[in-house]
């Protein structure tokens, strides 16, 4: 879009210097003109560098080496325009899908795996068994003596495993509320983002009508006051090319 404006402008130039050689505007006129110009050509290094940090996330992405994906970029082509729905789906569904939560929800089922595991091989069923006849028969002795002895650090094992469990659910409890508000943020913002694109389209469209109708008072030799014209145009161009759309 930039430099599409730069093509525009510099034949505004040429008419204006054009104009200001036969008398026809002062060089205010001129001068105007030209730094619209210049400040429109100051803009295109920022995107091009953006344009250059784009192409090698998107190689660290792919897994590639830096610049390996610019072969594949060489063309231009229109931004895809988004669609005026988008495919939700169930929301409890859709935000458990989200890789936190899933992360969250495994290290949950995890430690209370770990717990029941806890108890039941150093703790309840080892000393539910300690008195059964077949324990005196055959597990009396050094073997049965650490866990019989031990059984208070046992319990403080059960109760840390807990506390780490009561841990866990408050942390999957905040990842989904925060879940929850960022998919609520995304819906929004795209809702509203289309409304937006919608008035920047029909801005846009009376913007490069003004334009032409300038360029062509401009060429009949009857000058006005366009550069205000060329900067609401440059604006929305800029607009629409930030939103995506």
């Amino acid at each position: 879009m930039a430099n599409e404006n730069v093509k525009i402008q510099q034949r505004t130039v040429e008419i204006a210097k054009a104009l200001f050689d036969g008398g026809a505007i002062n060089e205010m006129d001129y001068l105007q003109a030209v730094a619209l110009l210049n400040n429109t050509r100051a803009t295109i290094p920022p995107v091009e560098n953006q344009l250059r940090q784009t192409k090698n996330a998107l190689s660290v992405l792919l897994g590639k080496p830096v610049g390996s994906i610019d072969s594949y970029l060489t063309q231009n082509k229109p931004i895809p325009v988004a669609p005026i729905q988008a495919a939700i789906g169930v929301p409890a569904e859709m935000l458990r899908r989200r890789p936190d939560i899933r992360l969250a929800e495994r290290k949950l089922a995890s430690q209370s795996a770990l717990i029941a595991l806890t108890y039941a091989t150093v703790g309840g069923s080892t000393l539910g068994r300690l008195f059964d006849a077949r324990s005196f028969q055959y597990s009396i002795g050094p073997s049965v003596s650490w866990n019989l002895f031990n059984y208070g650090r046992i319990k403080n094992q059960v109760r840390v495993e807990d506390a780490r469990f009561q841990a866990l659910i408050s942390t999957y409890q905040n990842t989904v509320i925060n879940a929850e508000k960022e998919a609520e943020n995304a819906l929004s913002g795209f809702v509203n983002a289309q409304k937006q694109r919608q008035e920047l389209q029909k801005s846009y469209e009376t913007a490069k009508r003004s334009v032409e109708l300038s360029l062509y008072q401009y060429q009949e030799g009857k000058p006005p006051s366009v550069q205000s014209n060329f900067r609401c145009i440059n604006t929305k161009k800029a607009s629409l090319t930030i939103n995506g759309f």
